[in-house]
């Protein structure tokens, strides 16, 4: 699985800064065996097949957790995975982070694979009641742009 993840996104990546560990975690199931991969260490671009058939995708501060028990095959829940990383690779990333005062209110991350922004979704972080209502509201937007240079 971790292969053809892979030979399918070699073309946008860079290979040489792919690292690859495989590891053992004990769980209250016993122990499962899983392979790690980092695409780009610097932007939390990573990887994780688990023996099961689960992958789990992790980009900026966004993760995703594909059961392969949500899927008809295997094959499915590879394709999810390498869609998200071609998603990642070949489009304009705009992440909008909200802060009041020095509190994490949320962040909202859009998609441009064409001339708009597309929205993908939001993570909130803290609830209203945790917030000084007095504090300064910080929008802070960062565009990121994975694709491979020629």
């Amino acid at each position: 699985t971790t292969r053809k993840i892979l030979d399918e996104i070699s073309d946008l990546i860079d290979m040489n800064q792919v690292l690859i560990s495989s590891d053992v975690k004990e769980t209250k199931k016993g122990p499962i065996k899983f392979e790690s991969v980092i695409l780009d260490a610097k932007n939390k671009i990573r990887f994780v097949v688990y023996a099961d058939g689960d992958i789990w995708t992790s980009y900026l501060h966004i993760q995703k957790y594909y059961y392969a028990l949500n899927f008809e095959s295997d094959e499915e829940v590879i394709q999810e995975a390498i869609l998200t990383f071609k998603t990642i690779y070949t489009a304009l990333i705009k992440v909008i982070t909200v802060y009041k005062g020095d509190k994490l209110m949320k962040r909202t991350l859009y998609f441009n694979q064409g001339k708009e922004w597309e929205w993908i979704g939001v993570k909130y972080y803290v609830t209203n009641k945790l917030i000084n209502p007095f504090a300064k509201t910080v929008n802070e937007e960062v565009i990121y742009d994975f694709r491979k240079k020629a």
